[in-house]
């Protein structure tokens, strides 16, 4: 599965050209087809069908399904060709403004066409990666990188101040403290599970969160 498709990005609302080509090396563009294809089997075999209605979390045992759903004209047109899609830029000055990360493949049955698309939300705050692998942009082109990266370190830095917490930066990257309560303060604000209470100004750490609606 996915295993010759091309890694595209969702834009956010406004852009002129919503979907577009992220360009890989054939090494990283193998690592995270396989990624999606290691993710997407499971929630696709053996699983029982559930109609999608908003309000249901799903069991193990359980998937959701929306019937009759229409993929946008613009992601089967960009299955159908990425080479004709525009390719992604890199811009140093400006944060990244994917919605997502997606890859998909079509088949054919009976004079129909089939898709199958996997979708990963892109989360710009989500700097930090310990399970799978970081991107980074060398010679026009993405390219993997496993080992532990932050951007935008001393922006980060700055933050974890304001909410009462001292994070170390060299070279622009975060050193990852040996210290267990610090390494867990560290991931916490990584991931948005800390922050400074408004009324006494004390720090806090949280291991729920849900977002305003």
């Amino acid at each position: 599965m996915f295993d010759n498709s091309s890694i595209m990005v969702l834009l956010n609302d406004g852009n002129e050209n919503p979907v577009q080509l992220l360009e890989v090396d054939k090494p990283t563009q193998m690592a995270i087809c396989s990624s999606f294809a290691e993710a997407a089997v499971p929630l696709l075999s053996g699983k029982q069908i559930v109609t999608f209605n908003g309000s249901y979390k799903p069991n193990e045992d359980e998937v959701l399904s929306i019937c009759n759903f229409h993929l946008p004209e613009i992601i089967s047109d960009a299955i159908r060709n990425p080479l004709g899609l525009q390719t992604f830029s890199y811009d140093k000055d400006a944060e990244p403004d994917i919605r997502a990360v997606f890859v998909g493949e079509r088949t054919e049955a009976d004079n129909t066409e089939i898709f199958t698309v996997a979708f990963q939300r892109f989360r710009k705050e989500q700097y930090l990666s310990t399970k799978k692998f970081s991107l980074f942009f060398e010679e026009n082109t993405f390219k993997r990188e496993t080992r532990w990266g932050i951007g935008k370190a001393s922006k980060i830095k700055r933050l974890a101040k304001n909410c009462g917490l001292e994070i170390t930066v060299e070279n622009e990257k975060i050193v990852i403290p040996a210290d267990k309560k610090k390494l867990k303060e560290t991931l916490g604000f990584l991931d948005e599970e800390v922050y400074k209470g408004v009324f006494t100004e004390d720090t806090y750490i949280t291991n729920s969160k849900r977002k305003m609606q």
